[in-house]
């Protein structure tokens, strides 16, 4: 497997070098510009992870996610610097020879690629990332006691078998595979960022029960038509559902229990036709008594008075 020391070009135009990042093959076109400058974004929020508690730090990054919003989204988590390490579509099909019209061969080419680069990561790796290759699972990567960062998204993956995932992770991307069940993160008590977006799920579930420390979590793209499974999820502050199926009011009920939640995006869901923004934002304000965002929009009740008269009508 070729591998290239990467250097990014800040937005500010300099460069920004990191010996320790490695990854198979460039960019082909302007997204990998944008993914990048992404990527540049998420290292100060890495800095900072032990911070999260801080208000004006949640703000800051809603603000973030709010400026970048874009559909189809391409979150990435990987930490440019530390220990990160990349395995990606091309190598696969450079090591194998598979052809990107047969799914089977591009699968297994995959998996043998992915097998060889995680054999040949260091134990201290801090960040991976392994995406497009078309995995259908998860590898194996609990021993890796240190991983923060992983990112796998653009991969065929169906499933997460149970501790194949190292529990120290913070940020996971899943998105753009193919899982329909959220499953396998049991042990991921200290996973702070997640995204799911761009998967087949239809029901939350209790896949989510066991990760108490999440606070942003990316769920837009799915088939989810009722918001259920987040009541233990007391930090969440941030959550995307924009291009689900959730169609009326009703289906976002059991969002009272997220009390900390300041951010959600509801773009794309046929309640925006059924019930309507603002009927939407009412009834999300006596929910949320911390709400200060929605779709993208900042809202506040400008009151007590305002605030107790939408609860009133929620009664």
């Amino acid at each position: 497997m070729r591998r290239t020391s990467l250097n990014i070009k800040s937005v500010a135009g300099g460069d920004f070098s990191s010996g320790n990042c490695s990854i198979s093959e460039l960019g082909e076109n302007t997204m990998y510009d944008a993914e990048m400058r992404g990527n540049l974004q998420k290292v100060s929020y890495m800095q900072n992870c032990d911070d999260l508690t801080s208000d004006e730090l949640k703000i800051k990054r809603i603000e973030e996610w709010i400026s970048q919003i874009e559909i189809p989204s391409g979150f990435s988590v990987e930490e440019v610097g530390e220990s990160s390490e990349t395995a990606s579509k091309k190598d696969s099909h450079a090591a194998a020879g598979a052809s990107p019209g047969k799914p089977d061969a591009r699968n297994s080419a995959g998996m043998e690629v992915a097998s060889a680069y995680i054999s040949s990561l260091s134990p201290a790796a801090t960040s991976v990332q392994i995406t497009n290759l078309g995995l259908v699972l998860v590898p194996i990567l609990s021993s890796f006691a240190g991983l923060k960062v992983l990112n796998l998204s653009g991969n065929a993956i169906v499933r997460i078998n149970a501790g194949v995932l190292p529990k120290s992770l913070q940020m996971l991307n899943l998105s753009k595979n193919n899982m329909a069940v959220i499953e396998g993160l049991r042990d991921l008590t200290r996973l702070r960022v997640l995204d799911l977006s761009f998967n087949r799920i239809s029901r939350i579930g209790h896949g989510l029960a066991s990760c108490s420390s999440l606070k942003e979590l990316n769920l837009a793209g799915n088939k989810i038509s009722e918001v259920e499974g987040l009541h233990r999820l007391l930090k969440l502050y941030f959550l995307d559902l924009r291009f689900n199926k959730i169609s009326t009011s009703k289906g976002l009920g059991q969002l009272a229990a997220n009390t900390s939640l300041q951010a959600i995006n509801l773009e794309g869901n046929p309640a925006q036709r059924n019930v309507g923004d603002e009927q939407l934002k009412k009834y999300l304000l006596s929910l949320l008594p911390s709400l200060v965002y929605f779709n993208k929009q900042t809202i506040r009740a400008s009151s007590s008075k305002e605030v107790a008269s939408l609860q009133f009508e929620r009664g």
